[in-house]
């Protein structure tokens, strides 16, 4: 496996420094740890994007001390930052100079027994392909980051009960996260200045 510099691992492993305090210590240990023993027994045919989804996922959601925690159970930077960076979404590029013309949408999606995601794509007339949404998905800790990034006034559209054309295959289910989560997002929104329309 080709590895990065060590001051990019440590980048990642600063990212997500937006936590909510509600990571599965166990199941993000487990992961983390499933992923080092493949490394060092030489079997990263197995170090897989949906392991590493999960710790990146839990990772983002955890405080500062949990991540602490994680961190002495096993290499924490080695594991998000060489074995998992190849096989998780590229970082977004924060490319938002302007408001959008039509604004910005956010989509929140449920796979089948896994976690919510979410994605933030310019608004437009057409249907979205689900494979746009699933392409660019995002932890909650990844679209906080990426609200911040947003024009101040921009208007997001939060597409919950969602058409996009999919006939049926993606079996991915459209809904608004729970209730305390769904409050930090407008909370995070409404800090800058930006104003979210929940489509009911």
């Amino acid at each position: 496996m080709k590895y990065l510099p060590k001051s990019y691992c440590f980048l990642l492993f600063l990212v997500g420094s937006t936590s909510f305090a509600d990571c599965d210590l166990k199941v993000a240990t487990s992961a983390g740890q499933y992923l080092e023993v493949l490394e060092k027994a030489e079997l990263r045919k197995y170090q897989n994007s949906s392991v590493c989804e999960v710790l990146s996922y839990e990772f983002n959601n955890c405080s500062k001390k949990q991540k602490k925690v994680l961190a002495s159970h096993f290499n924490l930077k080695e594991v998000l930052g060489n074995y998992c960076q190849p096989l998780l979404p590229p970082p977004r590029n924060h490319s938002y100079k302007d408001i959008p013309m039509k604004g910005i949408e956010l989509f929140s999606w449920q796979e089948p027994y896994g976690y919510i995601w979410y994605t933030l794509l310019p608004g437009t007339n057409r249907l979205k392909r689900v494979e746009e949404l699933t392409g660019s998905k995002m932890n909650l800790g990844q679209l906080i980051e990426e609200i911040a990034f947003l024009p101040p006034k921009t208007e997001i559209t939060w597409n919950n009960l969602v058409v996009v054309e999919d006939e049926g295959k993606s079996k991915v289910t459209f809904l608004l996260p729970d209730e305390k989560v769904k409050k930090t997002i407008l909370k995070k929104a409404a800090a800058s200045k930006l104003k979210i329309a929940i489509v009911r």
